[in-house]
Order: C-alpha cells, then sequence, then structure tokens
C-alpha cells in the first residue's frame, strides 16, 4: 500500500484501492473491476458513512467509454497549488486505458476543506454522441430509466459522478444559477424535493444540498461548470436521483465527435463535501471549499476599479488626454485602478454610425495589427498614461477580447499581447469580453491563455470575467483564473437601480465569496427624465449609498469619473475612505447576507465574520416606513455588541443581540445605510 499525505490529507493507494481523504471526510473506491467503483464515503467528523454496503455501481461513464473496464490502471499523486492560484491540494490521479480512449481522473482534496473533488479529461478516437433524454413530462418514460439506472452497474452516457445514497427519508435542495446577465437579472433559483421511494427528480443547477430527516450528517454536491445557460451540451439536468438510492451528475459538455487522440480534453468536474445540518446548511463547507479553490491575494484582488462603459460615450472619448482627466479624479476620490475600456487598439469592433459592436472575433483575419495601440489617440502608446499613473498612486489596466475563431486558435498571441502590456506599461487588471465558448477544446485554449498570463505574472495580473453574455464559465467553473464582472447596467437602458444591483449580490453572497464580483455604481444624475414617477430610480439615492451597496463586492466605478460633479464628489469621498480603511480586514471576514431580500422597499444587508469574532455590519433602510427593523445574526446570541459607526448617519441600537440572534437597529431615514465595526 502507497502512501502520501499533505497536513491533515492522506491518500492511501494499490493496485485494488484508492483510499483518499482528510480530518473531515473520507472517500474510497475499489478498482478490482478494472473501474473506479465507489464504495465509502465517510463523514468523519459524525461517523456517518453515506455509502450502503455492497454498492456496484461505477463512479463514471464520460463521451468515449463503452461498457467495458479498463485494460490498465495507473496510479500517482502529488500536491499541486496551481502556481499559486489555489491552496496547494493532494492529488490522487488515475490514468484509465480503454479500447477506444484514454480517460484521466484527478482526484483532490485541500487540507481542513470536507470535501473531496473530481476532475476528468479524455482523449481517443471520434466517436458517436448516443444520447437520448426524455422529457421531463414524460413520466413513465423517465421512470423506467430510473429503474434501469439501479440495475445496472454502468451509470448512463454522459456521467460526470455516480454517487450511491442510502435511502431513507433525504431532502433535496438544488440551486440553480444563471449569468448572461444583459437577458437575466434573477441569478439564483432555489428547488426542493423529497426524494421518493418510488420515483426520480431531475434537478438543475450547479449545487445540490442533500439532508436526512432520520439521520446525522448531509451531502454537498457541486457540479463544476457554467451555468445552466452556459454550459455545453446540456442534457436537461444536472442531478439524477433514482429514488433516494443513488444520485448521478449528468453532463461532461464533452461530445464523442470531439476527441483527439491528441489532445486531452476535459469534462466539467464535480465535488463532494459532507456537513452537519445541526450548525449550518452547507453554505459554510461551500465557503471553505471555494476559498480553497480560488486562493485570495489581497495585494492583487482587493481594489476598487473604474470603467468609463458606464456611461455609454462607448470608444469615442478613448485617448490619453480623456484618460489622464479619470486617472486625476481616480486619485481624487480614492479609486485604485483606472481601466481602459474598447477603444484603445488598432482593430476596429464598433460601427462609429450606429454604436453597434461587432463581438464576432477573427480579429487578425480582419487585421493583423488589430491589438496594436492606437498611435492617433494615445501618441506616446501608454507611457504617458502610466508616468501619471504612478505619479498619482493609480493603477491601470485594460479591456481585451480574445479571438473566438476556430475555437480560440490564437489563444498564444493574445496571451502575449497581454503580456506584453503587463511588462511594459504595468497592467494588472484586464476584462476579458467576448467570449463564446463553443466546444471543449476552444474551453481548455481560453483557460490556457487565461493561466498562461497569471503563471508569466507570477499572478500579479487579475482578470475580470465578463459574464454578460455568450457561453462562459460561470461560478463555479475554473474559479481561480479571476473575478467575475457581473452585469452591464445603464441610466441610460433604465436597466440600474441600486437595489437591482444590491439584490444580485445578496443572492449571490450566500453561494459566491462576494469578493468575486464586481459590482456597479453609477453616476446617478444621467437621465433622470427617463425614470419618470418612479420613487427607486437611482437620482433619488445619494452616490455613497450607491457605493455602499457595492461595497462588500468588488466595487466598480461604471462611470466617466471626470464628470462628476462637486457634491457627488463629497459625497463618494468619505464612504470610500471608510472602505479602504477598513478593506484588508474586511476581506478577511466570511461574508454573508442578512435581513430581507433587497426590493427596494426592504430592510437588508451583509454580515461579515472576522476569524477573532469580531466582524462588520452593512446594514440598508431602503424606502419603507419602518423606522427600525431586526437582523438575525450569524454565530451571535445572547450577547451585546460595541457598535463602532464608520459611515452613516441616523443609525441607533443598543447592540444587543437575543437568544434568536436578533439584533434590532434603527435607521432615521428612508433610502439609508450604516457601515459599523462590532466586538463582542
Amino acid at each position: 500500500m502507497h502512501e502520501k499525505t499533505l497536513q491533515d490529507c492522506y491518500c492511501r493507494w494499490d493496485d485494488a484501492q484508492v483510499v483518499i481523504g482528510n480530518g473531515r471526510i473520507e472517500r474510497a473506491f475499489d478498482l478490482s473491476g478494472g473501474m473506479p467503483r465507489p464504495v465509502s464515503l465517510l463523514d468523519r467528523a459524525l461517523g456517518r458513512e453515506w455509502t450502503p454496503p455492497g454498492a456496484r455501481r461505477f463512479l463514471f461513464r464520460l463521451p468515449g467509454m463503452a461498457e467495458e473496464p479498463a485494460e490498465s490502471i495507473e496510479i500517482e499523486c502529488d500536491t499541486d497549488d496551481r502556481g499559486g492560484l489555489s491552496g496547494r491540494f493532494l492529488r490522487c490521479t488515475l490514468r484509465l486505458a480503454f479500447p477506444a480512449c484514454t480517460v484521466e481522473t484527478a482526484l483532490r482534496v485541500h487540507p481542513g476543506v470536507p470535501a473531496v473533488s473530481m476532475a476528468h479529461s479524455v482523449r481517443g478516437r471520434p466517436g458517436r454522441t448516443d444520447r437520448e433524454e426524455p422529457d421531463v413530462r414524460q413520466w413513465r418514460e423517465c421512470r423506467a430509466e430510473a429503474t434501469a439506472m439501479l440495475g445496472s452497474e454502468w451509470p448512463r452516457p454522459d456521467t460526470v459522478e455516480s454517487i450511491p445514497l442510502p435511502g431513507g427519508h433525504l431532502r433535496a435542495r438544488a440551486v440553480r444559477f444563471y449569468d448572461a446577465t444583459d437577458v437575466f437579472n434573477t441569478l439564483v433559483r432555489e428547488e426542493e424535493a423529497l426524494l421518493y421511494v418510488r420515483g426520480y427528480e431531475k434537478l438543475q443547477g450547479n449545487l445540490l444540498f442533500l439532508e436526512d430527516a432520520a439521520g446525522p450528517g448531509g451531502l454537498l454536491v457541486i457540479k463544476e461548470a457554467p451555468t445552466v445557460v452556459g454550459q455545453l451540451r446540456y442534457p436537461g439536468c444536472d442531478f439524477h436521483t433514482a429514488r433516494a438510492d443513488l444520485l448521478e451528475v449528468r453532463g461532461t459538455g464533452l461530445a464523442a465527435e470531439e476527441l483527439t487522440p491528441d489532445v486531452p480534453l476535459p469534462c466539467y468536474g464535480s465535488t463532494v463535501g459532507v456537513f452537519d445540518p445541526a450548525v449550518e446548511d452547507g453554505d459554510e463547507a461551500l465557503r471553505a471549499w471555494y476559498d480553497a479553490e480560488d486562493l485570495h491575494r489581497p495585494e492583487r484582488d482587493v481594489y476598487i476599479l473604474s470603467n468609463t462603459w458606464g456611461n455609454r460615450s462607448l470608444d469615442r472619448k478613448v485617448q490619453e488626454e480623456f484618460i489622464l482627466a479619470e486617472i486625476d479624479r481616480a486619485a481624487e476620490l480614492g479609486v485604485d485602478v483606472c481601466q481602459i475600456d474598447c477603444g484603445w487598439q488598432e482593430g476596429a469592433v464598433i460601427d462609429p454610425e450606429t454604436g453597434a459592436v461587432d463581438t464576432g472575433g477573427a480579429f487578425r483575419q480582419l487585421n493583423p495589427g488589430f491589438w496594436r495601440i492606437r498611435l492617433d489617440r494615445f501618441p506616446e502608446e501608454f507611457r504617458g498614461i502610466q508616468r501619471r499613473a504612478e505619479e498619482r498612486g493609480v493603477r491601470i489596466g485594460a479591456w481585451f477580447a480574445p479571438d473566438k475563431e476556430d475555437d480560440f486558435a490564437d489563444w498564444e498571441p493574445d496571451r502575449d499581447v497581454l503580456l506584453d502590456l503587463y511588462r511594459r506599461f504595468g497592467m494588472r487588471h484586464f476584462k476579458i469580453d467576448f467570449v463564446d465558448i463553443r466546444s471543449k477544446l476552444g474551453e481548455a485554449r481560453l483557460v490556457d491563455m487565461l493561466e498562461g498570463v497569471l503563471r508569466e505574472s507570477d499572478g500579479e495580473v487579475a482578470f475580470q470575467i465578463d459574464l454578460t453574455n455568450g457561453h462562459r464559465q460561470g461560478y463555479f467553473h475554473t474559479t481561480h483564473v479571476g473575478e467575475i464582472f457581473l452585469e452591464n447596467r445603464y441610466t441610460d437602458f433604465c436597466n440600474y437601480y441600486p437595489h437591482y444591483t444590491l439584490r444580485n449580490l445578496w443572492q449571490l453572497s450566500k453561494y459566491v465569496p462576494s469578493r468575486r464580483l464586481e459590482m456597479e455604481f453609477l453616476d446617478l444624475d444621467r437621465n433622470p427624465g427617463d425614470y419618470p414617477d418612479d420613487p427607486l430610480a437611482p437620482h433619488h439615492w445619494s452616490p455613497d449609498y450607491a457605493f455602499a451597496v457595492t461595497m462588500v463586492g468588488s466595487p466598480l466605478a461604471w462611470m466617466e469619473m471626470s464628470l462628476l460633479d462637486e457634491a457627488e464628489v463629497g459625497s463618494l469621498k468619505p464612504i470610500i475612505a471608510a472602505c479602504r480603511r477598513e478593506r484588508e480586514r474586511l476581506f478577511e471576514c466570511a461574508i454573508w447576507p442578512v435581513g430581507e431580500e433587497p426590493s427596494g422597499t426592504s430592510w437588508t444587508g451583509f454580515q461579515a465574520l472576522h476569524p477573532d469574532g469580531g466582524g462588520y455590519l452593512l446594514l440598508f433602510r431602503e424606502l419603507n416606513e419602518r423606522g427600525e427593523d431586526g437582523f438575525r445574526l450569524r454565530g451571535l446570541r445572547d450577547c451585546r455588541l460595541d457598535l463602532e459607526l464608520l459611515h452613516g448617519d441616523g443609525f441607533e441600537s443598543d447592540g444587543r443581540v437575543d437568544a434568536d440572534g436578533c439584533l434590532t437597529v434603527a435607521l432615521a431615514r428612508p433610502r439609508s445605510f450604516a457601515f459599523l465595526r462590532y466586538r463582542q
């Protein structure tokens, strides 16, 4: 028996089995049948075994695989941290040689994290996709399908992972996410189901939480994939159960026709974790996994960024004098980064007559010098911009659109463009736009491009990955490559409201660390006449309120800051200063939504829990007549808090937290907020 360890993580293996885990979780796989077969899923903290005795179903079935065992299995174990982008993890890699393909399955576990993750890649001869899913309305066919699942040792084609379940009284909660935010504005939806002894469920989402009403413990299952609107070859569901005895994670994103013997193509991945429902509902286990996968580096990841596109002048103003004025205003306000949007490059993507944006790609075919700096707008390239930024203590960045033609075939030249901007002008913040992933080869190349820049810059570059349109990575796929540019919102189109932004951040922050979400605040005085008789219109709110909405995320000044008037600057400077003073400690905290869901008329906010037991509260009174309200807080019961007001006015509270964890607060005016630090 071989063994390798990393802190509390361990992996033991021989020709017949693999056991991998840490102090919180352990998984075991039998290899004697020529395929991994899950035989144990142990919650070590609770002593709960989730795999029933005699489980005989194989672990996965990927495109290119037939119902036949591997001819050979090779195993190796190592540690990795993705070049410093993730926390270091222990990895066990299985290489399975089948007659028609070779599969590489990597199991990974992080120290102290109650979860084991799995990633597959496949190379081999192109095949034929044989996948017919009965419509969910065809309940007889679906029930027959579930019965057949229980009778076969092989998962159905296109199964990422097959998980035996113990039966009994299992309740499922699936969480479905949306990006393509140019279209969607409700980004989180939940669905619950009681797994029925004679039934099945086909559930959509990236997350599945299972709890046993008659026993201890819970399971967390993560499908590491884009959202339901972003996945390739989506099979109609992500989690398919047969009674309460079996769960399949469905949809690899890969088609057999795509396979090639030369290039391993990645499948979507999965993670299985454990939690104690008596203590939490699985979100803390999820957060532990997320924080380990996407390593937070404050010197790179904590900043306030500006981008002028929010004023809809498009690329017309993008030239040196304008950017210098933006840098000066950024320094005055305390904004860290000025990002130069589309228009700095020689290649054109915007029709000057209509303003239409061409996102088609094939940029170098249209213009071999597409990504050269436009010298009629920047005569010194970016040297003058760089000098002014260094003088004013501001960093600079740029917009970039990888060429998606021929499955991102130009990924290496694109990588080199970004590295050139980083090396010559110190640019470290790049918005990645126009992405539309249409194949697994294209996805692999895009990730290679991003990882290549990160690796060659020693992790100093920060990407903002645009999720507003197209097939993109979503919230739970390749999480280590960058932050999320969440949404385009404009007063010009009347689709910006402060409570819309707050609601999206509030909903997502339960499942996605809020620090990863770039959230916009706009120039509220623009286009007031386009919101007639609307009490929730942006111009009714103060600039500092609009900034505070974004403060537990990654704030984005989505505006031309140089056009702000004296009153707007005066409103923004104190709240930005308060944010900058506290943000290093703030982002050491676990940040969670509290209060009501934002609606424009709610009491709502966030709680940030610091490891030392203190923390922060950011509380909002939207447009309502309730002068006070109660907030149920995490980890606090029967105590009195020492509350320090960092910004806001009209706040009152005696600091007493009752037996249910509720703190009562008052704010004197509607459309107001309080940023507080608390100590016990």
